[in-house]
């Protein structure tokens, strides 16, 4: 491992890896505060992936799991 890797290790390690645990969250809260703040969208449905695809009525081809 060289100087380089060192460092990028030791910035993973103190500036990234404590963040993990909450990532999905912030991103969630990130979007809604987008969607509210920014776009004026007020009524904001939340679903499941699984539940999701069930009410779109998706069965086959299902979409990438995203935000």
């Amino acid at each position: 491992m060289n100087c380089e890797q060192r460092k990028e290790f030791r910035y993973l390690q103190d500036a990234l890896l404590p963040h993990v645990a909450i990532w999905k969250e912030a991103m969630l809260s990130a979007a809604l505060w987008f969607i509210f703040k920014e776009l004026g969208i007020t009524t904001i449905y939340y679903h499941s992936y699984e539940s999701g695809c069930v009410l779109k009525d998706i069965e086959h081809g299902r979409p990438p799991r995203s935000l």
